[in-house]
């Protein structure tokens, strides 16, 4: 199933939010830096992956 450009307009925000909140409630739990440190740097890659995404079909 591919994703509408409606669908990835609405769903990069929603998850860049989710994204913060995660590091946001990750930080506040009080959790140490070392337990802390992996999950950041998934949720980086996450939100890294989402900005970084082109669509192919409006390139050509």
């Amino acid at each position: 199933m591919l994703a509408t450009p409606a669908k990835v307009i609405l769903l990069t925000p929603l998850s860049l939010t989710l994204v913060v909140v995660g590091i946001l409630f990750s930080m506040t739990a009080g959790f140490d830096a070392q337990t802390v440190a992996p999950a950041i740097g998934l949720l980086g890659t996450i939100a890294g992956y989402l900005l970084g995404r082109k669509d192919d079909s409006t390139s050509q």
